[in-house]
């Protein structure tokens, strides 16, 4: 929020390991179903969804299907 108040953008540096991972699996693009993201991903899908809030709130990724599914915004 820091960043973006003051004019920047949130980039990959500004990310923890576990949510570059998560961009990586969701990389090409495609909607991916959230336990095939949470299966790659070795995680719960709970656990995983805690670490996608600030992805999903940056809008670095979407969420599809009424929830179900996870997609790549940029």
């Amino acid at each position: 929020a820091w960043l973006r108040k003051h004019g920047r953008q949130i980039g990959h540096e500004h990310l923890n390991e576990i949510e570059r991972a998560i961009l990586d699996v969701l990389a090409d693009g495609e909607v991916h179903a959230l336990p095939d993201v949470a299966r790659a991903m070795t995680m719960g899908e709970h656990r995983l969804l805690d670490h996608c809030e600030a992805l999903l709130a940056e809008s670095l990724i979407e969420s599809t299907h009424e929830g179900a599914s996870l997609r790549l915004v940029r």
